[in-house]
Order: structure tokens, then sequence, then C-alpha cells
């Protein structure tokens, strides 16, 4: 579970005036090109863009004022100074290089190397996942990866048309919601054992397609704008059934010509360990069943077969693998992921520090070391607490969010299981309707339902002073420390 405190007056109050200045630049170097450009482009959009500094288009859609036409022909050039200021708020800094390799070895932990993940077995086709390619008839699958060609569904019977039409619709639906588009033409593919048993039935080629509808009829094509990808999860699976350790070859498949294909594929896995050889270019229909039905291989016995599949393949196993996959490929990271993530560091021993009542607000009693927490916070951007289940680390983030919110900051808290949320939101009691638990990115009701709750609950009353109930505690404190002190003390 993850937990971040911000500042509302620093990160959401009065626009940065530098942004604001250079915004305006960009604004009137528009309106010197031409007298109509970003006539739309007030002085309190500018503002609302320093105050929030969006990353990407999509974040410009949130800024009232901005339109889509605004975005498509100048949000580019906004972006690139929101995108500058908005780095440095969040302290980054320049990829090293090992905190990139540190990333990547993380990276590799977070692959499903399971039976169900469709990169490493497919047993079957799939309604929203997948179809035979040569089940849609006509389809010139070599013309269309290697020729500039294409295939629809024109000449296919309704049941085929169907197919391909659910599949597109579910891909379509994922990008929406999860920004990963993952609809590919998989050709050819490995079925057999490796090294270590674990059966295989995989990709060894993705390239991404594009599709267009009309009349009911879809027609695919390839998608020039993204690269072709050899199966990097296959790799990682192979080199874990050899005990081999090491940095993964880089899939990118950049030049793609039917003469070539054959041999660059089997280099690409030779190179990975993999021994791979086919003589039948194909495509021939895809022969599935579940893993205890397929031919005897023995280990490490790997058979190419020249199976044509138009599906959606996954490549990250979750969002946070493509939120790495999306850091590496950058040349900045924010300074905590950095000092996570990169070489080993002297971590300050806060065990002996002794807590003053004022650097700890709760609602609920806490023991020493759930104080020591809370109070290592102000002095420090990041921190990591582990523990068994049952030594209340989710009592602790409850406090940490009430120690937060008594002091006018907002609090974002992430976690993997919807069940951690729902512990740490009851136990923050009253407070919890101020808060917004979001679960479901598709329950469009809920969440709406949930906001208009959160904003008619009632005004929270005005923080009571406590100043003076903490210079008694600590005077208390002071006195009980003293008598300890004379107690113990040796002679």
């Amino acid at each position: 579970m993850f937990t971040a405190c911000t500042d509302q007056a620093k990160f959401e109050g009065a626009p940065a005036a530098d942004a604001l200045e250079e915004l305006a630049r960009v604004r009137d170097a528009f309106r010197q090109e031409s007298a109509r450009a970003c006539q739309t482009c007030s002085d309190s959009v500018l503002e609302e863009m320093a105050r929030r500094l969006p990353t990407r288009a999509e974040d410009l859609d949130a800024i009232p004022g901005v339109g889509q036409r605004f975005a498509e022909r100048y949000g580019e050039a906004f972006l690139e100074v929101t995108r500058r200021y908005a780095a440095g708020r969040s302290g980054a800094t320049g990829l090293r290089c090992e905190t990139a390799e540190s990333l990547r070895r993380l990276e590799k932990n977070l692959t499903d190397l399971g039976k169900g993940n469709r990169m490493l077995f497919q047993p079957r086709m799939y309604r929203t996942g997948s179809i035979d390619a040569t089940d849609i008839r006509g389809a010139d699958v070599l013309g269309t990866l290697f020729r500039g060609g294409s295939f629809d569904t024109g000449d296919s019977d309704e049941a085929v048309r169907r197919h391909v039409t659910e599949i597109v619709r579910e891909a379509n639906r994922e990008y929406r919601e999860k920004g990963g588009f993952d609809l590919y033409l998989a050709y050819p593919f490995v079925e057999g054992r490796l090294s270590d048993g674990f059966p295989v039935r995989a990709p060894l080629a993705l390239f991404p397609v594009e599709v267009r509808r009309e009349k009911g009829i879809t027609r695919v094509s390839v998608d020039g704008s993204r690269d072709p990808i050899f199966n990097g999860t296959l790799v990682l699976a192979n080199m874990k059934a050899s005990g081999e350790d090491g940095p993964l070859p880089d899939p990118t498949l950049e030049d793609v010509s039917e003469d070539g294909f054959a041999d660059r594929l089997a280099r690409f896995y030779a190179e990975a360990g993999m021994r791979l050889s086919w003589a039948e270019p194909g495509p021939v229909p895809f022969r599935g069943g579940d893993a205890d039905r397929m031919p005897r291989y023995s280990d490490g016995e790997l058979q190419v077969l020249p199976f044509a599949v138009l599906g959606r393949y996954p490549l990250y196993s979750s969002c946070v693998q493509r939120d790495f996959a999306s850091i590496l490929s950058g040349s900045q990271v924010s300074g905590i992921l950095d000092r996570m993530a990169g070489s080993p560091r002297c971590v300050p021993d806060i065990s002996g520090k002794r807590i003053r009542e004022r650097d700890v607000t709760c609602a609920n009693p806490l023991d020493s070391a759930q104080e020591r927490i809370i109070a290592a916070l102000d002095d420090s951007d990041g921190l990591v607490v582990q523990g068994p289940p049952g030594t209340g680390k989710s009592q602790v983030i409850a406090e940490v969010v009430t120690s937060a919110a008594v002091r006018g900051m907002n609090v974002l808290v992430v976690s993997e299981k919807k069940t951690a949320l729902e512990v740490v939101l009851s136990r923050l009691g009253p407070l919890s309707r101020y808060c917004m638990l979001i679960d479901d990115a598709g329950d469009k009701d809920a969440f709406y339902s949930r906001l208009s709750s959160m904003l008619s609950a009632e005004a929270p009353c005005a923080v009571p002073d406590l100043e003076a109930a903490t210079e008694e505690a600590e005077r208390s404190i002071g006195v009980l420390d003293d008598i300890a002190a004379s107690v113990y003390v040796e002679k």
C-alpha cells in the first residue's frame, strides 16, 4: 500500500508565476503568427494550466475552456512548458544507469510467468480475445504482414464477423480504461516444453494492427506507427527455466521483410538460448488443447508452428509493469524513485529519537513504534513500513491520513487490493465521509454517487487549538522521564 500527502496550498493554490509567464509567451507567439490563433485561451485558462501543470493531452481536456480543437492544434506547445515545471515540482532527475538496472530487475519480477498468460500458453480461441486468422475467409496473412496488404471480414459468415467485432470492441475498451491497445496479429507460434518442463504454446512475433469498420465489415492492416516485437515474456520464462539471469534483449523487430524474417526470428531466440527451426511458412489452422493433450515433447524441445491469430495479447501483466516500461523509455525519473531504486544509501536510525506530542496528531492510541513512523514522515519523503499481519500497519496509515488532514493536506492512498483500502477507510471513522474510494474504473455510477456524497457532506468544524493540551502533556512526560531516570540510574 502506498500513501502520499500533498500540501493543498502548495500544489493546488496560486499558479506558479514563472510557469504562468512562460505559458503567456507561448500564447502570444501563436497570436503573432495569426490574429485568430489561441483566441479562446484566456488568462483564466493559462492560470489553470499553471496551477494543474498537465503532462498529457488528456489532462488538457479537464481544464475548463480548453476544447478539443485547441488541444489538437496548440496543446503540445503548452504541454512542453507544463511538463518541465511538473518534473521540477516532483523532484525529477536524470535516469541513472544503476536506477534503470534496478527498475529492469523489478519489472521482470512483475511479469506473470504462469500458464494463464496467453503470451506463454494459449489453449484455445477466446470469444473476446482471439480468432484464428484462417477462419476469416480470404485473409492473406503473409501479404498483410510483409507486403503492405490487408484483409477484411466481408466474405466471412456472420459468426466470424461478430467474433472479430467483439475482439475489436474489447480492445478499444481496454485502451480507454488502461491506455494500451493490445490488438496484434500473432505469427508464428512455438509449441513444446522449456528446459524445466514448462509447457508453452506461444506467439513468437506480434505485429500491431489497426482496424477500420464500415457497414459491419472490419478491415485489418498492419499499424505502421508501432513496431512489431518478439515475445519478451517467452524469453524471460526460458531464462527462468534455465536458471539464467541477465538483461532481456530488445524485442523490437525493426526490419520487417518476408525473405529474412525466418532467419531474424531464429537468430533472436537463439541468442536467448532457444533453438528454433521451421520450414513451412503457412499459415495453418490453429491446433489448440490443454497442456496435457499436447504431443509428447521432451524437456527443451520446441517446434515452430505457422499459426496466425488475430487477438489481444497484453504485453504487460499489470498496469504497474506498464508504468515501469514507460519510466524506462524516458530520460527522467522522480527523485523518490531514484533514491529508492538507485544505489544503496544510509538510512538514518530513528529508533532513539524522542517523539514530542506536537509531532504526532492522532485520533486513536498508538504505540511507540507507530508514533515514530508518523513523526519520521516529517523528515522524509519516502518511508517503507514492514511487518507481519496484525501489527497495526493499517492503523498507522489511517493515523497518517488523520495527521495530514489536520494540517490541511490532501492524501492519496493506493493499494493493490480493495480490501486493504476498505480497512483503512473503516479505521478513519467520521473522517471517512470526506474520502472517496475508487476501486472500479468502469463503474461510473458508483463513482459519481460517492463524489456527490463527499461534496454534499457538512463542512468540517474548525480544528481545535491543541497547543495548551500539548504543552501540558509535554510537561507531564518530562516529569515522568525524570522519575524514570532517577529510578533506573546506575550507582
